[in-house]
């Protein structure tokens, strides 16, 4: 597996970082029978320095550090992107990073456990925010199987609805669930997930 850059845009606690790392991790081994291995290590390269050659994918636990991108916008993380993973291609110890897929963790990060999933497919950036259990995930469909705009992702993203792992089962299930052995639908989700922003 391809690493995934992660930049933290804000002073992140040590305790948010092994959550973002420990749930990546959970939803991998839960959802795909290929990861059932998988350590944070293989998948995540959270940047404590801004020198990308001397980078060290992460691993667990975590502690807290000075980054390099504290205030930095989007548009400003996808620019230092773009000149240093993405033309460049460098690896680190012996891994690729994801060319055209990053994360970021900022002050709601630290709210709410939720974060940034960006996309450069194409030269054009596009974002959306998620979970901590789904960014790799969506990070893996981009890189893999299809574009940030199609999809269920791409239903997210125009949206505007916070994708969390529950409203991506429910999204991919139609908006059907079950309750007290019946099944329902729910209507105010699809409608939701189905708006333009």
């Amino acid at each position: 597996m391809s690493l995934c850059v992660v930049f933290c845009t804000t002073d992140i606690p040590a305790y948010i970082l092994n959550s973002f790392l420990r749930r990546t991790v959970e939803h991998l081994k839960r959802e795909y029978s290929f990861c059932a291995d998988e350590k944070a290590e293989d998948c995540v390269l959270i940047l404590t320095s801004d020198n990308i050659a001397s980078a060290q994918p992460s691993t667990l636990p975590m502690k807290t550090f000075q980054s390099p991108f504290l205030g930095k916008t989007v548009e400003e993380l996808r620019d230092w992107f773009t000149l240093n993973i993405t033309n460049k291609r460098v690896p680190t110890k012996s891994k690729s990073c994801m060319p055209y897929c990053f994360i970021v963790l900022d002050q709601r990060s630290v709210k709410d456990e939720t974060c940034v999933f960006a996309s450069t497919q194409g030269g054009r950036l596009q974002h959306l925010r998620s979970d901590f259990y789904v960014a790799y995930d969506n990070a893996m469909q981009c890189t893999e199987k299809q574009r940030i705009d199609e999809g269920v992702i791409g239903q997210f993203l125009r949206s505007g609805v916070v994708m969390t792992r529950e409203r991506l089962k429910l999204a991919l299930d139609g908006g059907l669930y079950i309750e007290g052995g019946e099944v329902k639908e729910d209507q105010d989700f699809l409608d939701a997930l189905n708006e333009q922003q």
